[in-house]
């Protein structure tokens, strides 16, 4: 479904053969059939008259006239399966293939450069904020995540650590540093700092026995403290940080960790005082330590 103002949309529909774009004028109250053709994988506008579609047999199409007419434009002849798009204006289009692929046309469509993500995973979705900065993900049916971030327009691609194990199927960044990705049996997650590696850094060289987290110190703070715990086995680590109603307030970990004993900082300075709970848990292991934030 694609919206450019409070009144006029698009959506598209359909399954595998068959399908649908509809239209509405008047914020949805009424919709009309516009095109009828094949499955309508994405149908996305720039304004009131130009926009893009694609089906799932890899037909493409622009409209100069709100999708009362559409003509066909040939694919990237490199990938298949180029389910996704975004508009960065009327005439650049990004895109994604379901074999690894980034796709960008920077002249409506008229010709197409395209760049390996450096995997041939399945690509689903994809988010730019920019028309530099960009991420896009996907994965496979045995739960095996990937996330690729690139800051050149799509020419170099970075895999993002620390992705929790399973299908992504969409994401979306409202800025350079804030976004989220949803995936598999409805699970949803965010980054507070581009999809980066959170500040958590080894503090001694022994192997722990066991798993623990300790309590932070200073405590009560302000407006920061650190956080330290340690990692028995090697494992996927999430360290967050959560308000008394339970409503998580900071994700301080959330990768794969090797054992060892590590730290990461907490800053609250956009918080106000209370008491707030950091929970650490990998594997089997959960544990629970309350934090007093006093400014």
């Amino acid at each position: 479904i694609c919206f450019v103002n409070d009144l006029t949309g698009w959506a598209g529909t359909g399954v595998q053969f068959s399908g649908e774009i509809y239209k509405t004028t008047n914020g949805g109250a009424n919709w009309i059939s516009i095109y009828n053709y094949d499955c309508q994988m994405t149908t996305r506008f720039y304004n009131t008259n130009i926009g893009y579609t694609n089906s799932y047999y890899g037909q493409f199409r622009k409209s100069t006239d709100g999708g009362l007419s559409w003509t066909q434009i040939p694919l990237p002849s490199t990938g298949y399966g180029y389910q996704y798009m975004q508009l960065l204006d009327t005439n650049i289009i990004y895109m994604c293939s379901f074999d690894g692929y980034f796709a960008k046309s920077t002249n409506g469509a008229s010709s197409w450069l395209v760049y390996p993500t450096g995997n041939t995973m399945p690509l689903f979705s994809l988010s730019f904020v920019n028309s530099q900065t960009g991420y896009c993900v996907g994965g496979n049916s045995s739960g095996v995540p990937y996330i690729v971030k690139t800051t050149n327009a799509g020419v170099n691609w970075s895999v993002q650590q620390g992705v929790p194990p399973y299908e992504l199927y969409g994401v979306y960044f409202i800025n350079a540093n804030t976004g989220w990705a949803v995936g598999d049996s409805g699970r949803i997650i965010k980054t507070t700092n581009g999809g980066g590696v959170v500040g958590v850094e080894h503090y001694a060289n022994e192997i722990p026995e066991k798993f623990n987290l300790y309590q932070n110190f200073p405590n009560p703070f302000n407006p920061s403290t650190t956080i330290r715990f340690d990692i028995a086995e090697p494992g996927f680590v999430n360290l967050y940080v959560y308000d008394i109603l339970g409503r998580e307030v900071e994700v301080l970990v959330n990768k794969f960790l090797q054992p060892g004993r590590y730290e990461a900082a907490f800053d609250a300075s956009l918080l106000s005082s209370g008491i707030y709970f950091n929970k650490l848990k990998s594997g089997d292991y959960t544990n629970i330590k309350k934090l007093v934030l006093i400014k």
